[in-house]
Protein backbone atom coordinates (compact mmCIF):
# COMPACT_ATOMS: atom_id res chain seq x y z
CA UNK A 1 0.00 0.00 0.00
CA UNK A 2 1.42 3.44 -0.94
CA UNK A 3 1.89 6.00 1.94
CA UNK A 4 -0.40 9.03 2.05
CA UNK A 5 0.95 12.31 0.71
CA UNK A 6 0.90 13.94 4.18
CA UNK A 7 2.98 11.04 5.59
CA UNK A 8 5.61 11.52 2.90
CA UNK A 9 5.74 15.30 3.52
CA UNK A 10 6.09 14.81 7.29
CA UNK A 11 8.94 12.31 6.84
CA UNK A 12 10.75 14.73 4.50
CA UNK A 13 10.39 17.56 7.02
CA UNK A 14 11.83 15.42 9.83
CA UNK A 15 14.77 14.37 7.65
CA UNK A 16 15.51 18.04 6.76
CA UNK A 17 15.46 19.04 10.46
CA UNK A 18 17.86 16.24 11.34
CA UNK A 19 20.25 17.26 8.58
CA UNK A 20 20.16 20.90 9.82
CA UNK A 21 20.92 19.78 13.37
CA UNK A 22 23.76 17.55 12.17
CA UNK A 23 25.31 20.43 10.23
CA UNK A 24 25.12 22.71 13.27
CA UNK A 25 26.72 20.12 15.51
CA UNK A 26 29.48 19.44 13.00
CA UNK A 27 30.31 23.13 12.83
CA UNK A 28 30.53 23.36 16.60
CA UNK A 29 32.79 20.29 17.01
CA UNK A 30 36.52 20.94 17.52
CA UNK A 31 38.77 19.52 14.80
CA UNK A 32 40.99 16.55 15.61
CA UNK A 33 44.75 16.85 15.75
CA UNK A 34 46.72 13.89 14.35
CA UNK A 35 43.95 11.40 15.05
CA UNK A 36 44.51 8.37 12.82
CA UNK A 37 41.19 6.82 13.80
CA UNK A 38 39.00 9.61 12.46
CA UNK A 39 38.03 13.21 12.80
CA UNK A 40 36.90 13.14 16.41
CA UNK A 41 38.86 15.41 18.83
CA UNK A 42 41.01 13.69 21.40
CA UNK A 43 39.32 15.67 24.14
CA UNK A 44 35.73 15.78 23.12
CA UNK A 45 33.64 18.78 23.95
CA UNK A 46 30.06 18.34 25.05
CA UNK A 47 28.98 19.37 21.55
CA UNK A 48 31.15 16.67 19.99
CA UNK A 49 29.82 14.07 22.38
CA UNK A 50 26.29 15.09 21.42
CA UNK A 51 27.22 14.72 17.78
CA UNK A 52 28.71 11.25 18.32
CA UNK A 53 25.59 10.13 20.19
CA UNK A 54 23.34 11.65 17.52
CA UNK A 55 25.14 9.84 14.70
CA UNK A 56 25.27 6.53 16.59
CA UNK A 57 21.54 6.72 17.20
CA UNK A 58 20.86 7.55 13.56
CA UNK A 59 23.04 4.66 12.36
CA UNK A 60 21.25 2.25 14.68
CA UNK A 61 17.89 3.62 13.53
CA UNK A 62 18.77 3.29 9.84
CA UNK A 63 20.43 -0.13 10.13
CA UNK A 64 18.41 -2.68 8.16
CA UNK A 65 16.83 -5.48 10.11
CA UNK A 66 18.71 -8.66 9.21
CA UNK A 67 16.57 -11.10 7.30
CA UNK A 68 15.81 -14.34 9.00
CA UNK A 69 16.97 -17.38 7.09
CA UNK A 70 14.12 -19.69 6.12
CA UNK A 71 13.98 -22.83 8.22
CA UNK A 72 15.77 -25.82 6.75
CA UNK A 73 13.26 -28.52 5.96
CA UNK A 74 14.73 -31.99 6.38
CA UNK A 75 13.65 -34.30 3.60
CA UNK A 76 13.74 -38.00 4.28
CA UNK A 77 15.36 -40.48 1.95
CA UNK A 78 13.60 -41.59 -1.21
CA UNK A 79 11.58 -44.79 -0.80
CA UNK A 80 10.36 -46.13 -4.12
CA UNK A 81 8.21 -49.26 -4.02
CA UNK A 82 7.13 -51.25 -7.07
CA UNK A 83 4.39 -53.83 -6.56
CA UNK A 84 1.89 -56.27 -8.00
CA UNK A 85 -0.91 -58.45 -6.62
CA UNK A 86 -2.46 -61.79 -7.46
CA UNK A 87 -6.02 -62.40 -6.29
CA UNK A 88 -7.90 -65.24 -4.61
CA UNK A 89 -10.98 -64.90 -6.81
CA UNK A 90 -11.71 -63.94 -10.40
CA UNK A 91 -13.90 -61.09 -11.60
CA UNK A 92 -16.55 -63.60 -12.63
CA UNK A 93 -16.66 -65.06 -9.11
CA UNK A 94 -17.34 -61.69 -7.45
CA UNK A 95 -19.77 -60.25 -9.99
CA UNK A 96 -17.51 -58.18 -12.26
CA UNK A 97 -14.37 -56.06 -12.37
CA UNK A 98 -16.16 -53.23 -10.61
CA UNK A 99 -16.18 -55.41 -7.48
CA UNK A 100 -12.43 -55.91 -7.29
CA UNK A 101 -12.56 -55.14 -3.55
CA UNK A 102 -14.12 -58.61 -3.11
CA UNK A 103 -11.41 -60.51 -4.98
CA UNK A 104 -9.04 -60.87 -2.04
CA UNK A 105 -5.25 -60.97 -2.02
CA UNK A 106 -3.57 -64.31 -2.62
CA UNK A 107 -0.05 -62.87 -2.89
CA UNK A 108 1.44 -59.43 -3.08
CA UNK A 109 5.07 -58.76 -3.97
CA UNK A 110 6.83 -55.47 -3.22
CA UNK A 111 10.22 -54.39 -4.51
CA UNK A 112 12.03 -51.74 -2.47
CA UNK A 113 14.10 -50.02 -5.14
CA UNK A 114 16.65 -48.16 -3.02
CA UNK A 115 17.25 -51.30 -0.92
CA UNK A 116 17.22 -53.69 -3.91
CA UNK A 117 14.95 -55.98 -1.91
CA UNK A 118 11.80 -58.04 -2.59
CA UNK A 119 9.22 -58.92 0.02
CA UNK A 120 6.19 -61.17 -0.40
CA UNK A 121 2.91 -60.95 1.50
CA UNK A 122 0.08 -63.47 1.81
CA UNK A 123 -3.46 -62.48 2.76
CA UNK A 124 -2.75 -62.63 6.50
CA UNK A 125 -0.16 -59.85 6.03
CA UNK A 126 -2.12 -57.45 3.84
CA UNK A 127 -2.04 -54.89 6.64
CA UNK A 128 1.77 -54.93 6.53
CA UNK A 129 1.70 -54.59 2.75
CA UNK A 130 -0.54 -51.52 2.90
CA UNK A 131 1.59 -50.00 5.66
CA UNK A 132 4.69 -50.45 3.51
CA UNK A 133 2.99 -48.72 0.56
CA UNK A 134 1.98 -45.84 2.83
CA UNK A 135 5.63 -45.41 3.85
CA UNK A 136 6.74 -44.90 0.23
CA UNK A 137 7.62 -41.61 -1.42
CA UNK A 138 6.62 -43.18 -4.75
CA UNK A 139 4.53 -46.28 -5.50
CA UNK A 140 4.97 -47.73 -8.98
CA UNK A 141 2.49 -50.17 -10.46
CA UNK A 142 0.84 -51.22 -13.71
CA UNK A 143 -2.91 -50.62 -13.77
CA UNK A 144 -2.60 -50.11 -10.03
CA UNK A 145 -5.17 -47.32 -9.74
CA UNK A 146 -7.94 -49.20 -11.53
CA UNK A 147 -7.21 -52.68 -10.16
CA UNK A 148 -4.60 -53.29 -7.43
CA UNK A 149 -5.75 -50.42 -5.22
CA UNK A 150 -9.37 -51.52 -5.62
CA UNK A 151 -8.42 -55.00 -4.41
CA UNK A 152 -6.56 -53.56 -1.40
CA UNK A 153 -9.48 -51.27 -0.55
CA UNK A 154 -11.37 -54.41 0.44
CA UNK A 155 -9.03 -54.46 3.44
CA UNK A 156 -7.85 -50.86 3.91
CA UNK A 157 -10.94 -48.85 2.99
CA UNK A 158 -11.43 -46.51 0.05
CA UNK A 159 -9.12 -43.73 -1.07
CA UNK A 160 -5.76 -45.42 -1.63
CA UNK A 161 -5.44 -44.00 -5.14
CA UNK A 162 -5.74 -40.48 -3.70
CA UNK A 163 -3.61 -41.18 -0.65
CA UNK A 164 -0.56 -42.86 -2.17
CA UNK A 165 2.04 -41.03 -4.33
CA UNK A 166 1.47 -43.19 -7.37
CA UNK A 167 3.12 -43.66 -10.74
CA UNK A 168 0.89 -45.99 -12.76
CA UNK A 169 2.89 -46.99 -15.85
CA UNK A 170 -0.23 -48.05 -17.73
CA UNK A 171 -1.75 -44.60 -17.23
CA UNK A 172 1.46 -42.96 -18.46
CA UNK A 173 1.54 -45.18 -21.55
CA UNK A 174 -2.10 -44.50 -22.34
CA UNK A 175 -1.63 -40.74 -21.82
CA UNK A 176 1.17 -40.61 -24.42
CA UNK A 177 0.07 -43.29 -26.89
CA UNK A 178 -3.68 -42.70 -26.63
CA UNK A 179 -4.43 -46.38 -26.00
CA UNK A 180 -3.65 -49.12 -23.48
CA UNK A 181 -0.90 -51.71 -23.87
CA UNK A 182 -0.23 -54.92 -21.99
CA UNK A 183 2.73 -55.29 -19.68
CA UNK A 184 3.85 -58.34 -21.63
CA UNK A 185 3.85 -56.42 -24.93
CA UNK A 186 5.98 -53.60 -23.52
CA UNK A 187 8.35 -56.10 -21.91
CA UNK A 188 8.86 -58.03 -25.14
CA UNK A 189 9.44 -54.96 -27.31
CA UNK A 190 11.52 -53.00 -24.80
CA UNK A 191 13.40 -55.66 -22.84
CA UNK A 192 13.13 -58.82 -24.92
CA UNK A 193 11.50 -60.45 -21.87
CA UNK A 194 8.12 -62.10 -21.35
CA UNK A 195 5.76 -62.81 -18.50
CA UNK A 196 6.05 -66.32 -17.06
CA UNK A 197 2.29 -66.95 -16.87
CA UNK A 198 -1.00 -65.02 -16.78
CA UNK A 199 -3.83 -64.22 -14.44
CA UNK A 200 -5.90 -67.27 -15.33
CA UNK A 201 -2.99 -69.58 -14.60
CA UNK A 202 -2.44 -67.79 -11.29
CA UNK A 203 -6.08 -68.35 -10.31
CA UNK A 204 -5.74 -72.04 -11.18
CA UNK A 205 -2.69 -72.30 -8.92
CA UNK A 206 -4.62 -70.55 -6.14
CA UNK A 207 -7.46 -73.07 -6.47
CA UNK A 208 -4.91 -75.89 -6.17
CA UNK A 209 -3.22 -74.31 -3.16
CA UNK A 210 0.04 -73.78 -5.03
CA UNK A 211 0.74 -70.35 -3.61
CA UNK A 212 4.50 -70.72 -3.94
CA UNK A 213 4.08 -70.77 -7.72
CA UNK A 214 1.71 -67.81 -7.54
CA UNK A 215 4.35 -65.94 -5.57
CA UNK A 216 7.08 -66.78 -8.09
CA UNK A 217 4.90 -65.61 -10.96
CA UNK A 218 3.98 -62.38 -9.16
CA UNK A 219 7.63 -61.69 -8.35
CA UNK A 220 8.57 -62.15 -12.01
CA UNK A 221 5.95 -59.57 -12.99
CA UNK A 222 7.42 -57.12 -10.48
CA UNK A 223 10.90 -57.75 -11.92
CA UNK A 224 9.56 -56.84 -15.38
CA UNK A 225 7.83 -53.76 -13.95
CA UNK A 226 11.09 -52.69 -12.28
CA UNK A 227 13.13 -53.16 -15.45
CA UNK A 228 10.62 -51.21 -17.56
CA UNK A 229 10.53 -48.42 -15.00
CA UNK A 230 14.33 -48.17 -14.84
CA UNK A 231 14.70 -48.38 -18.63
CA UNK A 232 12.19 -45.57 -19.14
CA UNK A 233 13.79 -43.43 -16.45
CA UNK A 234 17.25 -43.93 -17.92
CA UNK A 235 16.47 -43.74 -21.65
CA UNK A 236 13.35 -41.57 -21.71
CA UNK A 237 11.29 -44.00 -23.79
CA UNK A 238 9.80 -47.50 -24.03
CA UNK A 239 9.34 -49.58 -27.17
CA UNK A 240 6.11 -50.89 -28.65
CA UNK A 241 5.08 -52.48 -31.94
CA UNK A 242 2.71 -50.91 -34.42
CA UNK A 243 1.01 -54.12 -35.53
CA UNK A 244 -0.56 -52.62 -38.65
CA UNK A 245 2.83 -51.69 -40.09
CA UNK A 246 4.78 -54.29 -38.11
CA UNK A 247 7.38 -51.78 -36.95
CA UNK A 248 8.80 -51.08 -33.51
CA UNK A 249 8.35 -47.48 -32.33
CA UNK A 250 9.57 -45.43 -29.42
CA UNK A 251 7.08 -44.23 -26.84
CA UNK A 252 8.51 -41.19 -24.98
CA UNK A 253 8.13 -41.29 -21.19
CA UNK A 254 9.16 -38.85 -18.46
CA UNK A 255 9.16 -40.39 -15.03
Amino acid sequence: EEPAEEDVAAAAAREAAEVTELAALSAAAEPAVGDAEGWWPREETSTARRLRGFLAARMEEKAPTPRKKPPVVAHGPERTILFDLETLRSAAEVGGWNRADRMGVAVGVLYFLEEDRFESYRENRVGDLVAALRSATKVVGFNSRRFDYKVLEGYAGRGLSRELPTLDLLEEVRRVAGFRMKLDHLAQETLGASKSADGLQSLAWVAEGRLDEVEEYCRHDVEILRDLFLFGRREGYLMFRDKRRDVRLRLPVSW
